[in-house]
Protein backbone atom coordinates (compact mmCIF):
# COMPACT_ATOMS: atom_id res chain seq x y z
CA UNK A 1 0.00 0.00 0.00
CA UNK A 2 1.43 3.49 -0.90
CA UNK A 3 -0.37 6.60 0.98
CA UNK A 4 -0.84 9.86 -0.10
CA UNK A 5 2.58 11.36 0.76
CA UNK A 6 4.19 8.73 -1.33
CA UNK A 7 5.44 6.68 1.51
CA UNK A 8 5.15 2.81 0.82
CA UNK A 9 4.71 0.63 3.48
CA UNK A 10 7.28 -1.79 4.42
CA UNK A 11 6.45 -5.00 3.04
CA UNK A 12 6.81 -7.82 5.68
CA UNK A 13 9.94 -10.33 5.59
CA UNK A 14 9.16 -13.72 4.99
CA UNK A 15 11.29 -14.77 8.14
CA UNK A 16 14.20 -16.57 7.93
CA UNK A 17 12.33 -20.05 6.59
CA UNK A 18 12.01 -18.86 3.70
CA UNK A 19 15.59 -17.69 3.33
CA UNK A 20 16.47 -20.94 4.10
CA UNK A 21 14.39 -22.33 1.73
CA UNK A 22 15.20 -20.16 -1.45
CA UNK A 23 19.09 -21.25 -0.28
CA UNK A 24 18.09 -24.94 -0.60
CA UNK A 25 16.12 -24.46 -3.77
CA UNK A 26 19.10 -22.99 -5.62
CA UNK A 27 21.91 -25.36 -3.79
CA UNK A 28 21.84 -28.36 -6.64
CA UNK A 29 22.40 -24.83 -8.88
CA UNK A 30 25.43 -23.86 -7.54
CA UNK A 31 26.76 -27.51 -7.46
CA UNK A 32 26.15 -28.25 -10.96
CA UNK A 33 28.08 -24.94 -12.38
CA UNK A 34 30.67 -24.29 -9.49
CA UNK A 35 32.10 -28.04 -10.27
CA UNK A 36 34.90 -29.46 -12.58
CA UNK A 37 33.20 -31.42 -15.55
CA UNK A 38 34.37 -33.80 -17.82
CA UNK A 39 32.50 -35.09 -21.34
CA UNK A 40 33.07 -39.01 -21.79
CA UNK A 41 30.41 -38.97 -24.62
CA UNK A 42 31.19 -41.11 -27.32
CA UNK A 43 34.06 -43.29 -25.89
CA UNK A 44 34.07 -46.97 -25.53
CA UNK A 45 33.80 -48.98 -22.69
CA UNK A 46 36.03 -48.67 -20.39
CA UNK A 47 36.76 -45.68 -21.45
CA UNK A 48 33.83 -43.67 -19.38
CA UNK A 49 34.81 -45.21 -16.38
CA UNK A 50 39.00 -44.61 -16.79
CA UNK A 51 38.12 -40.72 -17.31
CA UNK A 52 35.94 -40.50 -14.32
CA UNK A 53 39.13 -42.34 -12.22
CA UNK A 54 41.41 -40.29 -13.59
CA UNK A 55 39.68 -37.25 -12.78
CA UNK A 56 38.64 -37.89 -9.51
CA UNK A 57 42.42 -38.73 -8.12
CA UNK A 58 43.04 -35.15 -9.32
CA UNK A 59 40.12 -33.04 -7.87
CA UNK A 60 40.59 -34.09 -4.20
CA UNK A 61 37.43 -32.38 -2.08
CA UNK A 62 35.72 -31.17 -4.91
CA UNK A 63 32.69 -32.61 -7.08
CA UNK A 64 33.03 -33.41 -10.53
CA UNK A 65 30.06 -33.83 -12.88
CA UNK A 66 30.50 -36.23 -15.35
CA UNK A 67 28.36 -35.74 -19.48
CA UNK A 68 27.34 -38.98 -20.81
CA UNK A 69 25.19 -40.06 -23.85
CA UNK A 70 23.98 -43.38 -23.06
CA UNK A 71 22.92 -45.76 -20.06
CA UNK A 72 25.25 -48.22 -20.16
CA UNK A 73 28.19 -45.52 -19.37
CA UNK A 74 25.85 -43.91 -16.65
CA UNK A 75 25.52 -47.07 -15.02
CA UNK A 76 29.04 -47.40 -15.41
CA UNK A 77 30.50 -44.48 -14.04
CA UNK A 78 27.63 -44.27 -11.50
CA UNK A 79 28.74 -48.35 -9.76
CA UNK A 80 32.24 -47.42 -10.06
CA UNK A 81 31.60 -43.69 -8.01
CA UNK A 82 29.48 -45.20 -5.59
CA UNK A 83 32.20 -48.37 -4.80
CA UNK A 84 34.66 -45.69 -4.31
CA UNK A 85 32.27 -44.29 -1.82
CA UNK A 86 31.22 -41.35 -3.76
CA UNK A 87 27.10 -40.09 -3.81
CA UNK A 88 26.46 -39.07 -6.79
CA UNK A 89 23.44 -37.93 -8.09
CA UNK A 90 21.94 -38.00 -11.95
CA UNK A 91 20.40 -35.58 -14.22
CA UNK A 92 18.63 -36.04 -17.55
CA UNK A 93 19.67 -33.44 -19.90
CA UNK A 94 17.85 -33.92 -23.28
CA UNK A 95 19.59 -36.92 -25.19
CA UNK A 96 22.42 -36.90 -22.30
CA UNK A 97 23.43 -37.68 -18.77
CA UNK A 98 24.68 -35.39 -16.22
CA UNK A 99 26.11 -37.47 -13.12
CA UNK A 100 27.19 -35.18 -9.80
CA UNK A 101 30.18 -37.12 -8.09
CA UNK A 102 30.79 -35.58 -4.52
CA UNK A 103 31.81 -36.50 -1.34
CA UNK A 104 30.86 -35.17 2.28
CA UNK A 105 34.02 -36.36 4.47
CA UNK A 106 31.84 -36.22 7.54
CA UNK A 107 29.71 -39.20 6.34
CA UNK A 108 31.75 -41.21 4.88
CA UNK A 109 33.84 -43.66 6.95
CA UNK A 110 37.47 -43.47 7.23
CA UNK A 111 38.86 -44.10 3.50
CA UNK A 112 35.38 -43.77 1.94
CA UNK A 113 35.47 -41.48 -1.10
CA UNK A 114 39.06 -41.94 -1.93
CA UNK A 115 40.40 -43.55 -4.77
CA UNK A 116 42.44 -46.83 -3.67
CA UNK A 117 46.24 -46.42 -3.47
CA UNK A 118 48.46 -48.85 -5.65
CA UNK A 119 49.16 -52.08 -3.34
CA UNK A 120 52.95 -52.44 -3.29
CA UNK A 121 54.70 -55.19 -3.38
CA UNK A 122 51.82 -57.58 -4.88
CA UNK A 123 52.71 -59.28 -7.99
CA UNK A 124 50.28 -60.10 -10.97
CA UNK A 125 50.59 -61.98 -13.96
CA UNK A 126 47.84 -61.87 -17.24
CA UNK A 127 47.14 -65.40 -18.60
CA UNK A 128 45.47 -64.89 -22.18
CA UNK A 129 44.79 -68.54 -23.46
CA UNK A 130 42.52 -67.27 -26.70
CA UNK A 131 42.36 -64.71 -28.72
CA UNK A 132 39.05 -63.85 -27.96
CA UNK A 133 36.92 -63.62 -24.97
CA UNK A 134 34.32 -65.44 -24.58
CA UNK A 135 32.27 -68.24 -27.26
CA UNK A 136 29.85 -65.80 -28.80
CA UNK A 137 30.53 -63.79 -31.77
CA UNK A 138 34.07 -63.54 -33.19
CA UNK A 139 33.46 -59.62 -33.52
CA UNK A 140 32.20 -59.34 -30.17
CA UNK A 141 34.75 -61.41 -28.46
CA UNK A 142 37.57 -58.95 -30.38
CA UNK A 143 36.23 -55.64 -29.14
CA UNK A 144 36.15 -57.06 -25.62
CA UNK A 145 39.49 -58.54 -25.70
CA UNK A 146 40.70 -55.13 -27.08
CA UNK A 147 38.94 -53.58 -23.92
CA UNK A 148 40.26 -56.00 -21.11
CA UNK A 149 43.97 -55.24 -22.65
CA UNK A 150 43.02 -51.09 -22.86
CA UNK A 151 42.22 -51.66 -18.97
CA UNK A 152 45.43 -53.49 -18.10
CA UNK A 153 47.19 -50.08 -18.07
CA UNK A 154 45.11 -48.56 -15.67
CA UNK A 155 44.47 -51.36 -13.10
CA UNK A 156 46.05 -51.38 -9.40
CA UNK A 157 48.57 -53.10 -8.75
CA UNK A 158 50.11 -53.15 -11.94
CA UNK A 159 50.59 -56.58 -13.52
CA UNK A 160 54.22 -58.23 -14.09
CA UNK A 161 53.65 -59.73 -17.30
CA UNK A 162 51.13 -60.84 -19.71
CA UNK A 163 51.69 -64.44 -21.20
CA UNK A 164 49.93 -65.50 -24.11
CA UNK A 165 49.41 -69.05 -25.26
CA UNK A 166 47.63 -71.25 -27.35
CA UNK A 167 45.34 -68.73 -30.11
CA UNK A 168 46.58 -65.60 -27.65
CA UNK A 169 49.71 -65.64 -29.66
CA UNK A 170 48.12 -64.17 -32.67
CA UNK A 171 47.59 -61.21 -30.87
CA UNK A 172 50.84 -60.91 -30.96
CA UNK A 173 51.63 -61.66 -34.22
CA UNK A 174 48.92 -61.72 -36.63
CA UNK A 175 46.45 -59.32 -35.30
CA UNK A 176 47.25 -55.94 -35.90
CA UNK A 177 44.40 -54.31 -34.17
CA UNK A 178 46.34 -55.27 -30.73
CA UNK A 179 49.92 -54.06 -31.79
CA UNK A 180 49.89 -50.41 -30.48
CA UNK A 181 47.75 -51.55 -27.36
CA UNK A 182 50.13 -54.21 -26.72
CA UNK A 183 53.03 -51.82 -27.72
CA UNK A 184 51.53 -49.29 -25.03
CA UNK A 185 51.91 -51.91 -22.52
CA UNK A 186 55.21 -53.05 -22.94
CA UNK A 187 56.09 -49.69 -22.58
CA UNK A 188 54.80 -49.16 -19.38
CA UNK A 189 56.99 -51.78 -17.99
CA UNK A 190 54.68 -55.00 -18.41
CA UNK A 191 56.74 -57.83 -19.71
CA UNK A 192 54.62 -59.77 -22.82
CA UNK A 193 55.75 -62.98 -23.44
CA UNK A 194 54.39 -66.00 -25.96
CA UNK A 195 54.58 -69.46 -25.44
CA UNK A 196 57.15 -70.96 -28.03
CA UNK A 197 55.50 -74.30 -28.66
CA UNK A 198 52.33 -72.71 -29.66
CA UNK A 199 54.20 -69.96 -31.98
CA UNK A 200 55.39 -72.89 -34.09
CA UNK A 201 52.37 -75.02 -33.64
CA UNK A 202 50.47 -72.12 -35.91
CA UNK A 203 53.67 -71.37 -37.92
CA UNK A 204 53.92 -67.78 -36.44
CA UNK A 205 57.16 -67.51 -34.93
CA UNK A 206 58.92 -65.31 -37.30
CA UNK A 207 55.91 -62.83 -37.18
CA UNK A 208 55.93 -61.99 -33.66
CA UNK A 209 55.75 -57.77 -33.19
CA UNK A 210 55.19 -57.09 -29.60
CA UNK A 211 57.08 -59.32 -26.46
CA UNK A 212 59.37 -62.23 -26.14
CA UNK A 213 58.81 -65.73 -26.99
CA UNK A 214 58.66 -68.14 -23.36
CA UNK A 215 58.49 -71.50 -22.56
CA UNK A 216 55.98 -73.77 -20.60
CA UNK A 217 58.71 -73.62 -17.59
CA UNK A 218 59.06 -70.11 -17.38
CA UNK A 219 54.72 -69.77 -17.77
CA UNK A 220 54.36 -72.20 -14.77
CA UNK A 221 57.20 -70.38 -12.73
CA UNK A 222 55.43 -67.24 -13.12
CA UNK A 223 51.67 -68.66 -12.90
CA UNK A 224 53.30 -70.43 -9.58
CA UNK A 225 55.19 -67.53 -7.92
CA UNK A 226 53.12 -64.23 -8.35
CA UNK A 227 50.22 -63.72 -6.01
CA UNK A 228 47.51 -63.23 -8.01
CA UNK A 229 46.75 -64.40 -11.92
CA UNK A 230 44.13 -62.77 -13.65
CA UNK A 231 42.75 -64.24 -16.75
CA UNK A 232 39.63 -63.18 -19.25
Amino acid sequence: FQAEDGIRDVERSRGLGDVYKRQIDNIDILRWSMNKEIDVRGLECPGPVLKTREALEKIGSNALVVITDNETARDNVERFAKKQGFNVKIEKVKDNFKLLISKSVNDLPSGMGEIEPEKKNKRVAIYINSNRIGNGEDELGKILMKAFLKTIIEVKPKPEKILFINSGVFLTTLETDFFDVLTELRNNGIEIYSCGTCLDYYNVKDKLKVGQVTNMYEIVNTLHTVDKVVSP
